[in-house]
């Protein structure tokens, strides 16, 4: 499914600083898995995104939608760039720390106050 067809659920303009543009990324969820909207995402051995954890080593991406995977649900869209409002962003169900800021920093995303 195309970006450009899919507007339903994608919320960005509350996650963004907008002192930045944003890239955005449509990519597979992993079977089985949800993400959430606002929640850093990393991408799988088999390409498909899923939840990050702050243990992970890095991170791809912050979803702009809840989806769970599904056969009607297979795709969601992801920042891969741009700056983020840090009370907007999560790892699993909690704020970021310091340390997950530097990790989207080196993927590209810059989180601010």
């Amino acid at each position: 499914m195309k970006l450009s067809t899919k507007t339903e659920g994608i919320t960005f303009g509350e996650l963004y600083d907008a002192r930045h543009p944003v890239v955005l990324d449509r990519r597979a969820i992993k079977a089985s898995s949800s993400v959430a909207w606002g929640q850093v995402v990393k991408v799988g051995t088999d390409g498909a995104v899923e939840p990050a954890s702050t243990s992970d080593s890095a991170f791809y991406g912050i979803a702009c939608e809840t989806a769970t995977q599904s056969t009607d649900v297979t795709h969601v869209t992801i920042m891969v760039h741009g700056t983020v409002k840090r009370d907007k962003v999560k790892v699993g169900e909690a704020a970021v720390t310091e340390a997950d800021i530097q990790k989207l920093k080196t993927a590209g995303i810059f989180v601010l106050n």
